[in-house]
This record gives C-alpha cells, structure tokens and sequence, in this order.
C-alpha cells in the first residue's frame, strides 16, 4: 500500500524518505506543497536542496525528476527577487560540489550571478566531475554572455568535452563569432571545428562570411576537406542569411 506523506515540520511538509521517492504519490504530495508555497528564504533553499536530492535519486522515475526540475525552475521565476536569489544561491553551491542539473538550470534561469561558479566548473578538468562540466559549457552558452567566451573557446579544443563546448558556442551566437573566426588561423582541426560551429549558427554567423570567403581562396595550405567543409558553410550561412 503506498503510503501518503502529508505531514509538517513547522515550516511545511516533509520531504519522504529517500526510500519513498519513487512513489509518485508521495512525491507529488511533497513537491506540490514545498514548491508552490514557499514563502520564507530558508524554506526557499531548503526547498531546493531536497529537490536537487530527489532529482539526483537512481531510484525516482524520469516523471519525478522531471517534475523536481520543473519546481525548481518555478521557483527560480517567482515574482519574490529574495525568493529568486535564495534559489540561484542554493544552485551556485551545488555546482561548486559539481551537481550538473544544477549547473543545467542556471543555465536555464540566466541569472549573472551564477557566471562565476559555472566557469570555474567549465575550467575543472577532473575527471570525475566531467558531466558538471559539460552541463555548465552547455549552461555559459545558454545564458549568452561575453564573459563566458575564453571558457567555451579553450573547451573547444579538448576532445573530453568538444561535444558540450560546440553546443554552448552556437547558443552563444553571433558574439561567439569573432572568437571563432580567430581559430580559422589555428591548426587543421581548430580550422575545422570552427568551420562546422560557424555553419551550424547559420544566419547567426553572417559576419564570418568575409573570412571565410577570402581565406578560402588564399588557404592553400588547406587540404580538400576544409575547403570543402568552409565552402559549404559558406552557402549555408548565405541561404540562411537570405532566408531569415
């Protein structure tokens, strides 16, 4: 028989025990009442810990961590500024011990305040810790701002994380581009990777065309892979150009 968890603690109800997270029941009669009446600070981070908590249990069904990350979210869009910052506060320290669906939904709220920890997560090369970094790459790009630039474009580089760092670049858009256009001077695979960045962006990318246009034709250095690769950006970001 499932049981119900409906009781309090004096600031709201209880969080179930970890071994009764995956009852969907429990779950939504906790998630429900926590996140949808928050009203003090410290029920706000309290709040969020436990739902970090249950998003991160192996035990919760993709429903219930869906719906912990979806109160999160709402809460980091309440209309109360203070309620607002005690959510990205209890995020930034998460990602400081390297949570990723932390890092993920800074990424989604866009809050300044979280650039300076989800860099240094972009920057930590552990090995252990590698999908926080990959989720803040995706999350500096998401929030698009310039200052997320020298993170993304040193990822680039790194095989372990290419993947996340092109991801963040093209969110970034256009203000990524002058920083791409730069690694069209670099090595053979910085050349390429940058070519196929640019195409994906598309529209986005129209100011590269210049670049590419003219050192496609004097890059003679340039094997028949990256001209090809630059001369299809090229049309592609022109269709998109004339398109949009």
């Amino acid at each position: 028989m499932t049981q119900i968890f409906s009781g309090t603690n004096g600031r709201g109800p209880v969080t179930p025990p970890r071994d009764s997270l995956a009852s969907h029941a429990a779950f939504d009669a906790v998630a429900v009442a926590r996140a949808g009446n928050v009203k003090r600070i410290s029920d706000t981070r309290t709040t969020v810990s436990d739902l970090l908590e249950i998003h991160d249990d192996f035990d919760a069904s993709s429903r219930t961590r869906g719906k912990a990350f979806e109160d999160i979210l709402a809460l980091g869009k309440n209309e109360d500024p203070e309620i607002r910052r005690a959510v990205i506060d209890e995020l930034v320290e998460a990602v400081k011990h390297r949570n990723p669906i932390a890092a993920t939904l800074l990424g989604h709220l866009k809050d300044p305040r979280a650039l300076p920890s989800l860099i240094e997560a972009a920057y930590d090369k552990s090995s252990y810790v590698m999908q926080c970094r990959q989720r803040a790459l995706i999350a500096l790009g998401a929030m698009v701002y310039d200052s997320a630039i020298p993170a993304l474009m040193e990822a680039f580089s790194d095989y372990a994380v290419q993947g996340s760092a092109k991801e963040g670049i093209v969110l970034m858009g256009a203000s990524a581009v002058p920083a791409l256009v730069r690694k069209l001077a670099g090595s053979r695979n910085d050349k390429l990777r940058a070519v196929e960045i640019l195409k994906d962006m598309g529209a986005q990318a129209q100011s590269a065309l210049p670049d590419l246009e003219k050192r496609t034709q004097r890059w003679r250095e340039w094997d028949g892979k990256v001209r090809e690769a630059a001369r299809s950006a090229i049309d592609t970001i022109t269709v998109a150009v004339k398109t949009q």
